[in-house]
């Protein structure tokens, strides 16, 4: 399972705090079982229901559940054919593919402004619900958050470290491994790298061409275990992907490298503490960038410029400038 999967998914969670809090009403919550972990121990969440393949594995057991409103913050086929099943009122939110077609291809600026979660919100305004203004939020379970601060502890280094994600959804969205290698090189704290299993083999290349130990673990951590150590890090350094926006969940200092996408669509940290401003790696001056709304698996001019361009120095001129380190 790929990280970035789940960011959609974690910028819910405003929505349905906001919602649970405020409507007063009992709140069901529909995925795929392979993200069950991202929403099982919500607290807002009355019933969780998880489908392997399709949601119509509980059809009759959404039909038995007679709902009062359908909030659909996916909008693709399948949501709406769940919505003509339940036929029961329904709300969601305008997901501007035009407007993201135009940027992509003819680079005509109509997208809104604001954060996806904005839009989000947007969906639920004629509900009387509003943004409580406290961010989004994950929440783990016990033993993932006592095996990773056990393992924190071992180390020696608790908030003493960068966490540097190297996966993402799509190869494009990933931050390259001589980057990582570069700044690796040139920085001096500690770091873990997080990833994914099949991220498991590019972080070995990075281990065999770092000239100093970085603590691996990619591939060994579960996403909630990731989550902790995202969490008690003292920076985080990440693609455009699922632990960009768990980062942004423990309002962490995040610098963003972004690929082919770009924030412009919604999708960046949402941070609620002016203080924690994330830093954005953007190669905006390629007239090919951005090439994608959500990720490619390869760069359609061959260079991957978007990318290949930034060095370890470039990484940290932008953190220094800040002054994110303590």
């Amino acid at each position: 399972m790929r990280f970035g999967a789940i960011g959609d998914l974690v910028m819910t969670s405003p929505i349905i705090r906001c919602i649970k809090d405020q409507l007063k009403t009992d709140l069901h919550f529909l995925t795929k079982s392979k993200y069950k972990s991202v929403l099982e121990n919500n607290i807002y969440i009355d019933k969780l229901y998880c489908f392997d393949k399709d949601w119509v594995e509980h059809k009759q057991s959404l039909l038995d559940e007679k709902y009062n409103l359908v909030i659909d913050l996916h909008k693709t086929p399948r949501s709406y054919r769940l919505r003509s099943v339940l036929k029961c009122p329904f709300v969601s939110f305008k997901k501007f593919t035009l407007e993201k077609w135009m940027f992509l291809n003819l680079r005509i600026d109509k997208l809104p402004q604001g954060h996806l979660v904005d839009q989000f919100f947007n969906a639920v305004a004629q509900l009387k619900v509003e943004n409580d203004d406290q961010g989004i939020e994950l929440f783990i379970d016990e033993d993932s958050e006592k095996s990773m601060l056990n393992y924190i502890n071992a180390l020696n280094i608790k908030g003493a470290y960068t966490a540097l994600v190297i996966g993402g959804a799509h190869l494009t969205k990933q931050i390259p491994v001589e980057l990582c290698v570069d700044y690796i090189n040139q920085s001096d704290e500690p770091i873990i790298l997080l990833g994914g299993p099949l991220d498991v083999e590019k972080s070995k290349l990075i281990e065999e061409y770092s000239r100093r130990f970085v603590n691996n673990k990619v591939g060994k951590c579960s996403l909630l275990e990731s989550a902790v150590l995202v969490r008690e890090s003292q920076l985080v350094i990440t693609g455009d992907t699922g632990l960009m926006h768990i980062a942004a969940a423990f309002n962490k200092k995040i610098v963003v490298v972004y690929g082919s996408t770009s924030p412009k669509f919604g999708m960046y940290p949402y941070l609620t503490k002016k203080e924690n401003t994330p830093l954005l790696l953007e190669n905006d001056h390629l007239s090919c960038w951005p090439c994608s709304k959500s990720g490619r698996g390869k760069c359609p001019k061959g260079h991957m410029k978007c990318l290949m361009d930034w060095t370890g120095k470039d990484l940290i001129n932008l953190i220094n400038r800040e002054a994110i380190r303590n």
